[in-house]
């Protein structure tokens, strides 16, 4: 358990810092007429546009696992993951491929392979959202370079994964060579690297990769365009590139560490991308906190009722994340 406290530590510290950082920038009486403005049409709209976007993801990780798992399966186990990201940081991830795994029968590593391939995939869509409308907000200048580091390596990441999956057989090769010399490389990695390269296999059928980055494509169409609802409620003739500029600095600042469900670092970062727009910080806040409210409770909700479908335990699931095991139902 100190372990554990530990590790969270630096997100938990974070996260801290910016909530006082916020509750120091806002009204709080502003703050609350800002949260009562929402129309009832507006949250249903965003909550529809939640779902959509959770469809498509289960949608894209199903075509990066070659169709195997059932639709309602695939998104269910997105729905768990971010969950589990409510709960334990980074644990989502983790999570989902282990129930995978169990209902596929894929290896846990080949799992995480399509884990890897698209969380690439959306840090690239990130930076390019970033990175298109930067010329447009001169106060963040700064923020230029990083995105350029962050797309090269991203780029660089996914040509090593390519050059690994179309070179699959020398890369095993090799691996046995080394595993002749070493019974730990033998008995732990070699399993493991062989799942991997079994997962990576999709990144030499470039349609059904090109498939799933539809997919991502629609995911992230739907949260920009549930983004831009919100902030219209505030700000009637924002532009809808503000929506755009906001995602891809809210999706860099998550990246951060952070106490469970991201608290604080997405607000924090909701609030800076829409400041340097003109927006006022109070009213930043207040669609920052409603649509990670929204977010929290429906993949809660959809998460608890995906384990409950498989017959697993939030406890069970937990522990199996901490030893790395698949569940066995």
């Amino acid at each position: 358990m100190k372990n554990i406290l530990l590790r969270w530590l630096p997100g938990i510290i974070i996260s801290v810092l910016a909530f006082y950082l916020l509750y120091r920038l806002v009204d709080i009486d502003d703050l609350q007429e800002a949260l009562l403005s929402y129309h009832l049409l507006t949250i249903i709209l965003i909550i529809l546009l939640v779902l959509l976007s959770l469809f498509a993801r289960g949608c894209a990780w199903r075509s990066l696992l070659a169709n195997k798992p059932e639709i309602a399966d695939s998104f269910f186990g997105i729905c768990v993951g971010y969950m589990l990201n409510n709960i334990i940081p980074r644990s989502g991830e983790i999570g989902r491929s282990l129930l995978m795994s169990n209902k596929t029968g894929l290896g846990i590593m080949h799992i995480l392979s399509s884990v890897i391939i698209e969380r690439a995939v959306d840090l690239a869509i990130a930076s390019i959202l970033f990175l298109s409308t930067i010329n447009l907000v001169i106060k963040m200048d700064w923020l230029i370079p990083i995105a350029i580091l962050l797309l090269c390596i991203v780029v660089a990441g996914l040509i090593i994964l390519i050059i690994m999956a179309n070179q699959r057989k020398k890369v095993i090769e090799w691996l046995e060579s080394k595993s002749k010399k070493s019974q730990w490389i033998k008995r732990y990695i070699q399993p493991m690297l062989n799942s991997l390269l079994d997962g990576l296999i999709i990144l030499t059928k470039p349609v059904r990769l090109l498939n799933s980055i539809i997919w991502i494509l629609i995911s992230w169409a739907s949260w920009t365009i549930l983004f831009y609802f919100a902030l219209i409620s505030f700000v009637p003739h924002a532009p809808f590139w503000w929506a755009i500029f906001a995602q891809g600095v809210l999706a860099m600042g998550i990246a951060l560490p952070s106490a469970p469900a991201s608290l604080g670092v997405y607000e924090g970062t909701t609030v800076v991308a829409l400041t340097v727009l003109g927006v006022s910080s109070t009213y930043a806040l207040g669609l920052s906190l409603v649509l990670h409210f929204i977010q929290i409770l429906i993949t809660t909700v959809l998460g608890i009722w995906g384990m409950q479908r498989g017959g697993w335990t939030l406890h069970d699931l937990i522990n199996k994340i901490q030893v790395r095991k698949p569940i066995k139902k």
